[in-house]
């Protein structure tokens, strides 16, 4: 009897679970690299945080669009387009919206007096 189920990508699980993990220490190293300025810098820069920049820099976004098009192209090898396109709707824009309006809520009612 065959099942129509599909293999489970360790191999994506663990470079998705890399690529998270590495968001706080690359975003954490901006503050202390010498290249373009970022939101905070500090006075003290350290050069060997630069280059880690620089060299996380290259693969890391790249990384980051390959998972996300990979785990879309599993999910629709296993699910229609139509309830795919209902997940993510779902899942992304609604809590985009509902997160957007209380933002602009919760800001109107600390700037009001």
């Amino acid at each position: 009897m065959a099942q129509n189920r599909q293999i489970r990508r360790y191999d994506i699980d663990w470079l998705r679970n890399i690529g998270i993990f590495l968001l706080f220490p690359f975003h954490s190293a901006r503050v202390f690299d010498y290249w373009d300025p970022f939101y905070v810098k500090s006075e003290v820069l350290n050069w060997g945080l630069s280059w880690f920049i620089i060299v996380a820099n290259l693969w890391f976004m790249p990384l980051l669009f390959w998972l996300a098009g990979s785990a879309s192209w599993c999910a629709l090898r296993v699910k229609s387009t139509t309830y795919f396109l209902k997940e993510r709707f779902s899942r992304l824009f609604i809590p985009l919206l509902l997160g957007t309006n209380e933002d602009d809520f919760v800001e109107h009612l600390i700037t009001t007096k």
